[in-house]
This record gives C-alpha cells, structure tokens and sequence, in this order.
C-alpha cells in the first residue's frame, strides 16, 4: 500500500442529530467530513474497471446514511463510525476520517480526526 495514493471524499455534507445537550441534538445539524480511503492494492493497474478499485459514490451514500440514524454525542464517534463503516469494504486497507462542526460562534469549525486500518 503506497501512502500517497489514495481516494478522497472532501466535504462531503452530513446531515446527522449530534452534540452533547439534548437541544443540540433536537435537529440536525451539518456537518462535513473528509474521508481518506488507502485500496488494498493502490491505484495502479486496473483496467480502467471499477470493479477493481473502491466505488466510492456508493460508499459516500453509504455514510451520508449512517451519519443520519440514531444520534451521537461526540463528533469523535462519528469519526470512528465512519472509519469502521468505510473498513467494512474489503478493497479499503486503511482510511482516515475528519470532521468538521460548525457550533461555537468565535470559531470557523471545530474537527476531529480518526485514522483506522486492517
């Protein structure tokens, strides 16, 4: 696996019940996260064929889902969520997560980050 070859997902929007009062849970709110994805076997040699390679519209459909059930308190579990979602696909060997929150006023963004492999 090359460090330098991988699939990004930058600022993918999510929209998802999150934060640690109940009011801040009460709606959703936006989030975005950018999700590194590192392919078993890199980015070289396949055929132009995605069944080679990480599909990644459907994994980031795949996220924006999760992210909307249940609700979370911490952006750091949504990070790891999204890590253990993304290892799920057998084409991932490693994958790094960041989130980004837009919820205290004299900042641009809180974020977080999540690094999980096999």
């Amino acid at each position: 696996m090359n460090q330098e070859e991988y699939i990004m997902l930058r600022g993918l929007e999510l929209r998802c019940r999150i934060g640690v009062t109940e009011a801040e849970r009460a709606k959703f709110q936006r989030i975005l996260a950018d999700v590194r994805l590192w392919p078993e076997g890199g980015l070289k040699g396949l055929g132009d064929d995605l069944s080679n390679t990480v599909d990644y519209y459907e994994l980031s459909r795949q996220i924006v889902r999760m992210a909307k059930t249940g609700e979370r308190r911490l952006i750091e579990t949504l990070a790891e969520d999204i890590c253990r979602l993304v290892l799920e696909n057998p084409r991932v060997a490693k994958t790094s997560v960041r989130i980004r929150k837009f919820i205290l006023s004299n900042t641009e963004y809180v974020a977080v980050q999540a690094e999980m492999g096999r």
